[in-house]
């Protein structure tokens, strides 16, 4: 089972590819290689640059036949319901994120690395944190925690006003019959 922080990368990265269409989902994970290719060759180790090509070579031959790439599917989403274009979307995320775990675990500077050449503009983290680059990521620590905060209060609000809701309703089950 994979970790929290991976899923919502996951889900996130794939709700951006579903909103494309199925030649450009291919197109853009196509060029998202073709960057970690780049990253991978700016390599000084030699022995590092060797085994993130040797990866990057397997996951391309993935990424040229998401359709049929039933490796990139975990048990519980072959009984989903998925549509083709969806289930595109979804290989093509959990590819993306299996190749920036991959090289991670060659050099753990080249997520962050990949990340900056990917989103320029966005104000990516520095060299010395490792992790894709994502929307979360990016937010002052601040903002993540005042919003961290305003999330658990109004769970806690639900949570209080679901308990109250059905205190009332075994009230007026048990005295109103």
């Amino acid at each position: 089972m994979t970790d929290t922080r991976t899923r919502v990368d996951e889900l996130i990265e794939e709700s951006y590819l579903i909103s494309l269409p199925e030649d450009a989902i291919r197109k853009d994970v196509l060029q998202f290689l073709d960057s970690c290719e780049r990253i991978a060759a700016q390599t000084r180790d030699e022995s590092k640059r060797q085994e993130m090509q040797r990866r990057l070579k397997m996951f391309r031959h993935l990424g040229l036949r998401l359709d049929s790439a039933a490796e990139l599917s975990e048990e519980v989403d072959q009984w989903m319901a998925w549509s083709p274009h969806d289930m595109l979307a979804h290989r093509a995320a959990r590819l993306k994120l299996l190749v920036l775990d991959a090289l991670a675990a060659v050099d753990p500077s080249v997520p962050s690395r990949v990340g900056k050449e990917r989103f320029p503009q966005s104000g990516a983290r520095g060299a010395d944190e490792t992790g894709p680059v994502l929307r979360s990521n990016i937010l002052p620590y601040r903002r993540r925690r005042k919003v961290a905060r305003k999330l658990a209060l109004w769970g806690l609000r639900v949570a209080y006003g679901i308990l109250l809701l059905s205190a009332i309703a075994v009230f007026a089950y048990r005295f109103l019959r």
